[in-house]
Order: structure tokens, then sequence, then C-alpha cells
């Protein structure tokens, strides 16, 4: 049983050295000799048999296809081994025998020394078992020998030649070639002349030493190209398994992106999806699927499981029938978080834009993109790529930031006597003699081919068919923080009726009070430019204003000439009577983030019409448009002041406007005007030098009393007179 334990021992390390191989074709008498010889003939069996090889890499080591030539000259090989194998199994069988001899008489020798002499030594006794041990060691070890032998000596002859086989092909090519250049050679020999044999040999000479390095060139060339080619092969074989260990870019390396405070282009609408259903309208549709209501202060209420609608309260009894009066919410928040979540999750989703407007809105695009096309405080966007480019996407995205607002078109309005059958909207605009109620015109149908700017209802022969409404008069909010703001240079200026007398016998004249603030170096003075103009004296108005619009369409024209306006971002037209402070209009106008290239004009009280004549501030882009067209606004008889004039002008001519009612703090507007008010721009209105002079220390000092940053006053007066 030891002895089977070592061959099966041996059979497995055998085979455990042998690659996977296909399935034997023929056996031959190798089975046979394996069933005699046990592991020895097993390995012959592992090396020598024919296999159905289809490709390298499943044959043993070394072994290529045998041709039939191989075949017979394997079962040649195969008879020597057979009888090779077979001298060495007898031999094995003979050290077998002699060894079981040995046994045998080491045996009756022990019985014959036990009956001739019980007194015999154990120590005797145990020397010869050990002699006989020693033998059957040494049997063992010749049959392991043998068993080495056969192994070794069957490996060898088995061993397939591959470099002689090469050398043979590569010899036989030679041979081949050899052959066709000898008979060309031959060819060529015959069609020279006798007399140039000589010199032909020697030339035949030279091309056969020539032809015979061209051909151990192409041999080293066909060398390289199996080399090449080997390597090619290998090289495909890396790329085909770096290309199934390759993971999804989807999954592994895509990332995202958050681009706050703009929104990224989504132009191609087919792939776009909305991410959650539109607010929904005051009673118009069922508010159930969105959760939402467009009108900021209203909820959406179930009636039952069939309507619910959007109201800013809810009834639990009402004609229509019982409510539940629950308040219903959307499915999902309405949040930027979700919107950007959702484009990660999505791997198809490569931009999302959110805004906070109308409840909520989430757009999800399949289109990659990097153009901003808004920016606001209350938008987002998301971009989703692949980590080695997104460096290179938001490059381009936070290169346009500060993102500069492009201008719309300004939308061409018609007066009352124009034909606004195109246009459909209205400039003219009819107000109260206080101006506490104000209406634009609409545009009716008249004919087939003209319709006409009214305030009221058409006359009856007209068609009567309501075309449109007065111009849309439009407030600009304060930019978002990745937009680029307008700047705060200020050119400031103070008409003055130099030689009249004051209106009052307590008020300083308008000269007077402009050397006062010239000589301080206060008010316009403190502005980046500044110019005074001549103003001419006017009537009064009904309403106790002067009528000083056509004056004031003289002094912009001398504006625009002198040109100080085109060097600053804001102009701004001052009253002599009023204290104004540049450096804290420039506050506000931070504050206000205007966007840069915003045509608007300031709101500057919340007094009637909101646009007081004592501080009038308007952007340059608004003065372009002022500068150039303000005199096509008048139309027919027109009196009243200039600043409601300008205010109106302005709006039938398309600018827009910011609101900032802490600019102007002014007595005109029915206001208790304090100048110690550390926020208004301006005071209006001080008459006299001395008053004007106190207001300013207020404001500077704390009270009327002159300070260090104050201006000098004869007296002090703490109460009005």
């Amino acid at each position: 049983m030891e002895g089977l334990s070592q061959e099966d021992g041996l059979l497995s390390e055998v085979e455990a050295e042998q690659p996977s191989q296909a399935p034997f074709t023929s056996a031959g008498r190798l089975g046979s000799v394996a069933a005699i010889v046990g592991g020895a003939l097993l390995v012959v069996a592992g090396v020598t048999v024919m296999r159905d090889s289809t490709t390298q890499a499943s044959r043993s080591p070394g072994f290529e296809r045998s041709p039939a030539s191989d075949i017979i000259k394997l079962e040649e090989d195969e008879d020597a081994l057979w009888k090779a194998v077979s001298e060495r199994s007898s031999k094995e069988e003979k050290a077998l025998d002699d060894d079981d001899d040995a046994e045998g008489k080491n045996a009756e020798g022990k019985d014959a020394e036990e009956k001739s002499a019980d007194g015999k030594s154990a120590e005797a006794k145990g020397a010869e078992a050990k002699g006989a041990e020693a033998k059957a060691v040494e049997g063992k070890d010749a049959k392991k020998d043998a068993e080495k032998d056969a192994k070794k000596e069957v490996a060898e002859k088995a061993k397939p030649e591959k470099k002689e086989e090469k050398a043979a092909a590569k010899e036989a090519k030679k041979a081949t070639a050899k052959e066709a250049k000898k008979a060309k050679d031959a060819k060529e020999s015959k069609a020279a002349k006798d007399d140039d044999e000589d010199d032909d040999e020697d030339d035949d000479e030279k091309q056969k030493e020539k032809d015979e390095d061209d051909d151990e060139k192409e041999e080293e060339k066909d060398d390289e190209d199996d080399a090449k080619k080997e390597k090619e092969k290998n090289d495909e074989d890396d790329e085909d398994n770096e290309e199934t260990d390759v993971v999804p870019l989807a999954t592994e390396k895509r990332e995202c992106m958050d681009v706050l405070g703009v929104v990224i282009a989504q132009d191609d609408q087919d792939k776009v999806t909305e991410l959650f259903e539109p607010c929904s309208q005051k009673w118009s549709v069922d508010c159930r699927a969105a959760g939402c209501c467009a009108d900021w202060n209203m909820k959406c209420y179930e009636r039952d499981q069939k309507w619910s609608a959007c109201n800013t309260k809810c009834e639990q009894t009402t004609d229509d029938g019982n409510w539940t009066c629950e308040v219903l919410w959307p499915a999902k928040p309405r949040t930027y978080d979700t919107c950007r979540m959702a484009c990660k999750e999505d791997a198809t989703c490569k931009v999302a834009t959110f805004s906070a407007d109308n409840g909520g809105s989430c757009k999800l695009s399949t289109e990659l993109s990097t153009r901003i096309v808004w920016a606001a405080d209350q938008v987002n966007s998301t971009i989703c790529a692949t980590s080695e480019k997104l460096g290179e996407l938001n490059d381009k995205v936070w290169g346009q930031v500060p993102w500069t607002a492009p201008q719309e078109d300004i939308k061409n309005c018609s007066w009352s006597d124009e034909d606004c059958s195109k246009t459909h909207c209205c400039n003219d605009v009819s107000c109260s003699k206080d101006f506490s109620q104000c209406y634009g015109f609409s545009c009716y149908k008249k004919t087939e081919y003209y319709a006409g700017c009214r305030f009221h209802a058409p006359p009856k022969e007209w068609n009567g068919t309501w075309v449109g409404g007065p111009r849309e008069l439009r407030v600009v909010g304060p930019a978002g923080k990745q937009v680029k703001l307008m700047g705060t240079t200020l050119f400031c200026f103070i008409v003055g009726t130099w030689d009249a007398p004051p209106a009052k016998p307590f008020w300083s004249p308008e000269r007077e009070l402009v050397d006062n603030l010239k000589n301080a170096g206060l008010s316009i003075m403190q502005c980046d430019f500044h110019d005074f103009y001549d103003g001419v004296q006017t009537a009064v108005a009904e309403w106790g204003s002067f009528s000083n619009i056509d004056a004031y369409q003289e002094i912009w024209k001398e504006v625009k000439n002198r040109g100080d306006w085109a060097k600053a971002d804001w102009t701004v037209k001052v009253d002599s009577d009023a204290v104004f402070f540049p450096n804290r209009l420039k506050m506000h106008l931070d504050k206000l983030r205007v966007p840069l290239g915003a045509r608007v004009y300031l709101e500057n009280n919340d007094y009637r019409f909101r646009f007081m004549g004592a501080l009038e501030v308007v952007s340059k882009p608004a003065m372009e448009i002022w500068i150039e067209k303000s005199h096509t606004c008048i139309r027919g008889k027109h009196e009243g002041g200039e600043d409601f004039y300008m205010r109106g002008c302005m709006d039938a001519l398309g600018i827009d406007h910011m609101i900032d009612h802490s600019l102007l703090s002014d007595q005109y507007a029915g206001q208790d005007v304090h100048c110690n008010d550390g926020w208004a721009v301006a005071f209006h209105y001080y008459k006299s030098v001395i008053r004007w002079n106190w207001c300013y220390n207020e404001a500077m000092c704390g009270s009327r009393a002159p300070c260090e940053q104050g201006m000098e006053v004869a007296y002090v007066m703490e109460d009005d007179e």
C-alpha cells in the first residue's frame, strides 16, 4: 500500500505540471502500457499522445501540431519506448522478487535461531531486523530511481524540436530561393556571349553573394515581421482585456458641479423635460398633481378626491359643496436640492436648471452647454459630465462671470395721434390733477385699415374692437451676485435763475444759494463731474408749481452739447435748494445692485408720480435715449412741471425704472423732514442760506449748531419760525 500511495503522489505532481489540454484523438498501445506501469506510463501518455488542439494556448508549452510524417515517427518512437519500458519493468519485478526472497530467508533464519538458541540476546534480533529493513528500503529506492529514469527518458524523446523545425523551414525556403536563382542564372548564362564567360562567372559569383546576403536580410526581416505580428497580437489581447475592465462612465467617472446664481442654456426643447408640474392658477385647474399655487399667498385646498383648488383661504361649507380643506403639498419638495439630485441620478442628464419663481421649476436637459442665459439669486444650475471634462466646463462657465445681461429691444408703441394697428399699444397717460391716479390709453380698431389710441371708449361709428392696452411699465430688480454691475460715477448739475428775486421775503435769491454751496465745495461740487446751467423764470402752473417743460427741453439740449454726461455712469439733476450728499447716493446705488447696461431712472419718493424734480437720477444707457428722443413726447398743448413730463416721457420711450423711495426727503411730498436722517440722499426744500446750512449741520453734526464738519451759521433757532 505504501508503494501505491507514492505512485499516486507522483501522478498528482506530474498532472499538476501539465497545462489544460484538449481530449485525446488516439490512444494506441499506450493505454495498455498505462494499465501495466501505472504512474510512470501515465506520464508518457500525458506527453506523447496526439491531441486535437485548436489553439497554441491549449497545447503543452513548446508543442505544435505535427504533420503526418511526424505521426509515423511518433509510432516508431512508441515501439522503442515500449521496449525500454518493458525492460525496465522486468528489472523492477526482479528487484521486487529479490526483496521477497531476502525477506523469506530472514524469516527462516529467525525460526531456526529461535529453535536452536532460545537464549539469543534481543540485541542480535534487532540487528538482523534492521538489516532486513535496510534491504527493503534499498529495493524501494531502486524502484523510484527506475521510475524517474523512465520519465526523463520519455520526456527527452518526446520533446518537440521547435527551433529545429523553424530552422528546417528557413533552410527549405533558402533552398527554394537558391534553386530559383540558379535557374535564372543558367538562363542568363546561356544567352551570354562566349567571349564574356569569365567576366560573367565573376559577376555571377558576386551576384550570388549578393543574393545570399539578400536572402539573409529577408530571413531577418521575416523574423522581425513575425516578432512584430506576435507583439501586435499580444497588444490586441491586452486591449481586449482592458476593454473588459472599463467601467461605464455614467456610473464611475461621471461627476456634477453646481453653478449657483445662473441659468445655463437649454436650447433644444426636445431634449428638455420638466421635473415638476407647473404650479396652478387660482380656481382654474385641479392643483392636486402640482401641490402648489402660482400666486405666492395661496395654497392648494382639497374639496374631495376629485377636485382641489388654489385660494387664499378655505371654507368647509360653500355654495360649491363641502370641502375637506386639507392643504395639499407637492409630491417632491420643489427645491434646488431635489432638482440637482434628479440630474445626478439620471445618467442621461447633462444640465439642470432651477428657478424659485412661481413655486419652483426644474428643467433637465440631455444636451450639454456652458452658455449663461440669465443670472439672479433665485436661480441655480447643475452641469454633469466626465471628471476629465468637468474642469474645462467649469472654466468656460465661470469665465462668463460677472455676467452682463443682454438688453432687450425696446417695444415701439403709438401716440394718440398715430395708427396703433401694428404696434397694438399706446404711450399716452392721463392723470388726475393731484396725480393720485394715472391711466394709460388703449388701442381700438376704427376701420379695417386704422386703429387709434383713446382714453375713453371709442365712438359708435368705430369698429370698436380692443386691439391692445397701454405700454407695460417695467421695474428692474436688484442684480444677482453673478451679474456685472453698473458703476457709480456721477455727473451732477444745477439749473439756476441767477438774476431772479426771491419768491418770498425770507428766502434767499437762487444765486446766493448756489454761491454758498460753491464756496463750501458741497452738494454737486463733490460729484465726479458737475456743471451749472442758466435757467429762465417761468409761469406758475394751475397747481402751484412752475410750468417749465419747454425751458428744460432747452437745458437738456445744452447738457447734450457740453457732453460731460457721457463721462459718468449716472446723470443727476439737483435743485439748488436741496441739501444733497453725493457719497450717500453712491451707497444707495451699490445697494440697489443696478445691472450693467440697465436703462433705468430711479423712483425717489413714494408720493404721487414718485419722481420728484429736486433729485432726478438717470443711468447713462437711459440718458442715451432721453437725450435723443425726449422732444418726441411733446404732443400739442402741454403744461406742467418738467419732472412729471420727464417721468411720463421716459416711460413712453421704453425706459425702465428701479425703486428707492428713501432717496429724497421732501416737504413738497408732505413729509416731516428731519435732516438728521443718516440714510436720505437729499433734503428738500431749504430756500434760505441759513436754513440750508442748518439742515447740513443736522446731517453732519447731529444738530443745527456747527461742528468741525459743519457749516458756519450766524445763529441757531431750535424751532422753525
